[in-house]
C-alpha cells in the first residue's frame, strides 16, 4: 500500500528503465498507459484514439527532453485508481453557443478557403466535434511572444511569424487548373498544425479536469513539492484563453482594435495574411449573438472596443463560472473558484483598463446566469492578482454575486492555498490563463518554469500530462456543452 501514496520528494524512479539518455517506461500505469512506439502513433487522428486510455511519451517521462528531470507532477506519484479516473474526468469544455460557431466556420472555409483548407474540411465526416478535437490535438508544445516563438512536437524549432501565417495557404504559382497545390512551408502545414484562423476558433475553448496538486502553485513554485498542509492536494483546475492582442491583425485585434484591417467598425482588408473578412463577419455575430445582441460599439473609439472586448471575454467567464458549478454540484460541494487575469499581462493593450473591463464582464454574467439559479453551487469567487480599477467597480461585482449567494474577494492567494474556516471543505477550482497555440504550461516545454502563470499551473499540478493529448488522447472525444448539459462523446 505504501507504494502506491504520494511521494513528490522522491518520485518512484523504478518506474523508469534509462537506457543511454533518453529514458522509457518501464512499468506502466494499470492497462491504460501505452508507451509511443513511433511518430503514426504519435500524430493519430483523434478518430483512432481510444477513450480512456493514459500514454506514456518523451515529453513526459524523464529524459533530454522533458521539462522536469525530476517528475514530481506526475500522475505516477499517485494513487493510481486516482489517476486514471482523474485522465477519463478530464474533457474538453465549450459554451453552448460554441458548436453553432465551429460549423459555420467550417462551412465557409468549405466554400471559401484554400484548396488544402477545402480537402481537409471536405473530408467525409468531419463534424464540428472533430474540428474541436483537433483543435487541442494539431497544436505545438510551445507559442508565445509577438513574433510566435515556437517549439514543435518534435522539439523542432521552424522560423515562427513566416511560417504560421501561411499555414493552410497555397503558394499561387501551384493553384493553376489542374496542378496539385501545395502549402508554401516547409515546417508548419495543415495537416499537422493549426492555421491562425483555427488559433483564434481555439481560443474559445477550454480543458477542465480534476487533478493533484504538489504546492500552492506560486508563479516561482517550479515543482517544489511543497509542505504539506500548506496547501490543498486536490481540486478542479482548467485551462482557459483571453484575449490576445500580441499581433496586429490577428486574433483578438481584429475584432477589439479600431484599425483599418480591423476592429468592429472597419472590415478587415483581404490580403494574404489577414483573416478573410466575411469569416471575421462570422466571429463577430457569433460574439453578438452569444451577448444577447449587444454589443453597441462606438465607432468613435480610437484605441479599443470595449464592447466587443467584453462579449469576446464574456464567453470564458460564463464558462469558468458553469464549469465550477457544475463540477462542485457532482462532488455535492460549493465551489472555491480561483480566478485569474485572462489576457491581463503581456497580452494586454497598454493604457487601455482591461482589467476593469474584465471585472465589469464578470458582473455581468453573474447578473445573468445568477437569475436562473445555475451557480448555485459557487460559494465564493476569488480574484487573484487582479485589479478592479476602482472601488466602485469591486463592488458591483461583489453585489451582484451576493444576489446569488456567492461572495467576492480581490487577494493575492496562490491558486492551491489552503483553504480555511469556513471556506474549508470547498472544492478548489482553479483557472489558469492558458494559450489558444500550445500545449498546457506553453513556456514549460521550454524549462521557463516561472515565466507565467501557465508554467506555474503545470509545474503544480498533473495537466502536462492529463490536458496532454499524446499522453491522455482520451479527453479529445469528450467535450462538455457548458450551459447545456449536454457531454458529445
Amino acid at each position: 500500500m505504501a507504494s502506491h501514496t504520494y511521494s513528490p520528494s522522491n518520485p518512484r524512479q523504478q518506474w523508469y528503465s534509462f537506457n543511454g539518455t533518453h529514458a522509457v517506461p518501464h512499468i506502466v500505469l494499470d492497462d491504460f498507459t501505452r508507451p509511443r512506439h513511433d511518430e503514426a502513433s504519435y500524430l493519430a487522428p483523434s478518430s483512432a484514439l481510444c477513450a480512456g486510455e493514459l500514454r506514456e511519451n518523451e515529453t513526459t517521462a524523464p529524459g533530454p527532453q522533458a521539462p522536469l528531470k525530476l517528475p514530481t507532477n506526475s500522475v505516477r506519484n499517485f494513487d493510481r485508481k486516482t489517476a486514471i479516473q482523474d485522465a477519463r474526468d478530464t474533457c474538453i469544455v465549450v459554451h453552448h453557443r460554441y458548436p453553432e460557431l465551429v460549423e459555420q466556420f467550417l462551412r465557409h472555409k468549405r466554400h471559401h478557403g484554400s484548396p488544402v483548407e477545402k480537402e481537409l474540411y471536405g473530408q467525409h465526416g468531419w463534424t464540428w466535434s472533430r474540428q474541436v478535437a483537433r483543435l487541442i490535438e494539431k497544436r505545438p508544445l510551445v507559442f508565445m511572444g509577438g513574433f510566435d516563438l515556437t517549439v514543435l512536437r518534435d522539439f523542432t524549432r521552424p522560423p515562427a511569424t513566416e511560417e504560421w501565417d501561411y499555414v493552410g495557404k497555397t503558394d499561387s504559382s501551384t493553384s493553376a487548373a489542374g496542378a496539385v497545390a501545395k502549402e508554401r512551408n516547409r515546417y508548419l502545414f495543415l495537416r499537422d498544425y493549426l492555421s491562425y484562423d483555427e488559433i483564434m476558433l481555439g481560443s474559445l475553448l477550454g480543458v477542465s479536469g480534476p487533478s493533484y496538486f504538489i504546492n500552492d502553485g506560486s508563479r516561482s513554485n517550479k515543482a517544489r513539492p511543497g509542505k504539506p498542509g500548506t496547501f490543498e492536494e486536490r481540486g478542479i483546475i482548467i485551462g482557459l484563453v483571453g484575449a490576445r492582442f500580441e499581433r496586429a491583425g490577428r486574433m483578438d485585434s481584429i475584432f477589439c482594435l479600431p484599425r483599418s484591417h480591423g476592429g468592429a467598425a472597419a472590415k478587415p482588408k483581404s490580403s494574404t495574411t489577414d483573416m478573410d473578412p466575411r469569416l471575421v463577419d462570422v466571429f463577430r455575430d457569433w460574439f453578438c449573438d452569444a451577448s444577447g445582441g449587444q454589443v453597441l460599439v462606438n465607432p468613435a473609439e480610437k484605441k479599443f472596443h470595449a464592447a466587443m472586448y467584453k462579449a469576446r471575454m464574456r464567453i470564458s467567464a460564463e464558462m469558468l463560472l458553469l464549469e465550477a458549478s457544475e463540477r462542485a454540484r457532482v462532488a455535492h460541494r460549493r465551489a472555491y473558484v480561483h480566478v485569474v487575469g485572462l489576457g491581463l499581462g503581456v497580452w494586454a493593450v497598454h493604457g487601455v483598463p482591461q482589467a476593469q473591463y474584465y471585472i465589469e464582464t464578470f458582473t455581468t454574467v453573474l447578473k445573468e446566469l445568477g437569475s436562473t439559479g445555475i451557480l448555485r453551487h459557487i460559494a465564493v469567487l476569488d480574484f487573484s492578482y487582479v485589479d478592479a480599477g476602482s472601488q466602485a467597480v469591486a463592488d458591483k461585482v461583489a453585489a451582484a454575486a451576493a444576489a446569488h449567494g456567492v461572495k467576492v474577494r480581490f487577494s493575492r492567494r496562490n491558486p492551491a492555498d489552503r483553504l480555511y474556516g469556513t471556506d474549508a471543505g470547498c472544492l478548489l477550482v482553479v483557472s489558469y490563463a492558458w494559450d489558444g497555440n500550445s500545449f498546457p504550461g506553453n513556456e514549460y516545454w521550454m524549462r521557463m518554469l516561472d515565466a507565467s502563470g501557465d508554467p506555474a499551473a503545470a509545474c503544480m499540478s498533473t495537466i502536462s500530462e492529463l490536458h496532454n493529448p499524446l499522453t491522455n488522447p482520451g479527453f479529445l472525444e469528450r467535450i462538455k456543452i457548458l450551459g447545456s448539459g449536454q457531454v458529445k462523446h
